[in-house]
């Protein structure tokens, strides 16, 4: 288990969604991040990030634009 803020925000560096991050939005994440344990085909529903987002406009558009270029790279590599 991660109950450490710090080790949170390591954790958090190595996802692919949020590695180009600052590291005060990471600071933020981690601070309503929470690990839980769940079976495979569980559906989860985030409300905690979600009212990070809703609570910090700019962090929303940055992670939308993180995950534009995911899309988009994933639809290059599919699509050419």
């Amino acid at each position: 288990m991660l109950k450490r803020q710090s080790d949170k925000i390591e954790f958090l560096k190595k996802v692919p969604l949020f590695a180009g991050m600052s590291k005060k939005d990471l600071t933020a994440v981690a601070r309503v991040a929470e690990e839980v344990t769940v079976s495979s085909g569980e559906i989860i529903l985030f409300q905690d990030f979600l009212a990070l987002l809703g609570d910090s406009p700019a962090l929303a558009r940055r992670l939308l634009a993180q995950l534009a270029d995911r899309l988009a790279a994933a639809d290059k590599k599919l699509y050419g």
